[in-house]
């Protein structure tokens, strides 16, 4: 329902309506929006494409989701693919293959530079945001790799089955 809301015309939904599925949609899903995002979308600054709604909600396999500190991509995982969406159009713009098994989990920098990605193919992979292309690629040892996500000072921090790592990015 929030989805709904948000691909609405925002000159015919009321602000307080926006306000509640933006914290509804923060609140309940693994996506969760920096407060730049957050008062971007509420304010109908910026909207959530009807395009990124349906792939979203389409997918497979899915795997994790993330939004960019910026607000400039949102990143979703299906199958071994990455796809990344331009969140002020919704236009498709960057497809990150490599992974050979599912992808799990993505995650930007807090820069917004770099997305990781985790997979159960057991490895991390550190792309650059504006190319698209892979930047290294981290292994995790025997275990597949469920989560991934970025400290607030930039350090990457996996887990897979059995451990916790916190990798320095620089």
């Amino acid at each position: 329902m929030a989805i709904t809301i948000l691909t609405a015309d925002k000159t015919k939904t009321p602000p307080e309506l926006r306000s509640w599925a933006v914290d509804l949609l923060n609140k309940n899903s693994p996506i969760k929006f920096s407060d730049v995002v957050v008062a971007q979308l509420k304010a109908g600054d910026i909207e959530f494409p009807g395009g990124i709604a349906a792939a979203l909600s389409n997918q497979g396999t899915a795997g994790g989701m993330s939004v960019s500190p910026d607000g400039r991509f949102i990143a979703a995982a299906q199958d071994k693919a990455i796809y990344v969406w331009a969140l002020s159009s919704g236009n498709l713009v960057k497809t990150l293959e490599g992974h050979t098994d599912s992808v799990t989990s993505v995650a930007f920098s807090p820069n917004a530079r770099i997305l990781a990605s985790g997979s159960l193919d057991n490895t991390v992979r550190i792309w650059d945001v504006e190319s698209g292309r892979e930047r290294n690629r981290l292994r995790t040892g025997s275990d597949e790799v469920i989560a991934v996500t970025f400290s607030p000072d930039g350090h990457l921090v996996t887990r897979s089955l059995t451990e916790i790592t916190y990798w320095d990015m620089e």
